[in-house]
């Protein structure tokens, strides 16, 4: 699409693609790098945006740790053993029918 990760690269890719395509545009696939987000919303208005799995899955697990990490603080200060939820991420991030027995068992 361009040499460099900027605003100015992706504006020139629409100016190029021209108006009227932008327009009919449908789709639009982008990670989640906020000036993308705002230059497709502007440049194809009637086109969704869908944001790459990758980038979605890196903030799901980055959230997933975030609330286990809460969860050790509160569960301790209860009195539970801090390792209560030791090698538990992947457990909440696989489809169910995919768990191992011990993974079950947690």
């Amino acid at each position: 699409m361009g040499k460099e990760r900027k605003a100015k690269t992706l504006l020139r890719f629409f100016r190029d693609f021209g108006k009227e395509r932008c327009e009919k545009l449908e789709f639009v696939c982008s990670d989640m790098w906020k000036t993308y987000i705002k230059v497709i919303k502007k440049k194809a208005p009637n086109a969704l945006n869908i944001l790459d799995r990758f980038h979605i899955v890196q903030k799901l697990g980055k959230a997933i740790d975030k609330i286990r990490a809460a969860e050790v603080k509160r569960l301790a200060a209860e009195g539970y053993d801090k390792d209560v939820l030791k090698h538990t991420k992947y457990c909440f991030l696989k489809n169910e029918r995919n768990l191992t027995k011990k993974q079950k068992r947690n």
